[in-house]
C-alpha cells in the first residue's frame, strides 16, 4: 500500500494480517495516532481510539471507515493525563493487548 498524503510520501511494506489482536492508539483523532489506528484496523486489528474529545474521535473514527471500509476503530472517550481515568483502562487484560502505542502521555495529578 502506498498512497501520498500532503507532501509526505507514505509506503507501508508491512503485510501481516493483525487479525484477532487488540491494539489501544492514544492521541488517535489527529496526526501519527490517526495514521497508525488506520494501519492497525487495515491489517484486521480491533483498534480502541483512546482521544480525549469524543466527538473528534468519532469524526477520525468515521475517516477512518470511509477510507479503509472496515469497522474494527472504535472510540472511546478517554483522557490519559489523568491517574482517575487510567484505573478506567482495567477491564482489557494485558493477554488482549497485542499493542499499547502511547503517542504522548503525561500524567497529572488529577483535582
Amino acid at each position: 500500500m502506498s498512497e501520498t498524503i500532503g507532501t509526505w510520501h507514505k509506503a507501508c511494506c508491512i503485510s501481516k494480517r493483525l487479525d484477532g489482536k487488540l491494539a489501544i492508539v492514544t492521541g488517535s483523532n489527529t496526526g501519527i495516532g490517526l495514521v497508525t489506528a488506520g494501519e492497525l484496523a487495515r491489517r484486521g486489528a480491533r483498534v480502541i481510539m483512546a482521544c480525549r474529545n469524543l466527538s473528534k474521535a468519532e469524526d477520525a473514527k468515521n475517516s477512518l471507515l470511509e477510507k479503509y471500509g472496515v469497522d474494527n476503530p472504535q472510540s472511546v472517550n478517554i483522557d490519559i493525563a489523568c491517574k482517575q481515568v487510567i484505573s478506567s483502562l482495567s477491564p482489557i487484560y494485558s493477554d488482549q493487548v497485542s499493542s499499547l502505542i502511547l503517542q504522548s502521555i503525561q500524567v497529572n495529578t488529577c483535582l
